[in-house]
């Protein structure tokens, strides 16, 4: 099986990620590139939530 990046796919290059019997067929992946621009767009859309200081909770009132 050949397996190609589908966003390289889509600007009309090829990356081949594995290679196989081409008579099986192809399927699609991502190449490391579009992976790290996915992932830089997936972190400006949802950015890491900052960790809250337990010390600097205020009390409950009684």
């Amino acid at each position: 099986m050949l397996v190609i990046c589908a966003w390289c796919e889509r600007e009309d290059k090829i990356t081949i990620l594995q290679e196989g019997n081409s008579a099986e067929g192809v399927s699609h992946g991502i190449c490391p590139q579009h992976q790290q621009e996915q992932l830089a767009e997936v972190m400006k859309l949802f950015p890491p939530k900052r960790a809250s200081n337990p010390k600097r909770r205020r009390r409950r009132r009684k």
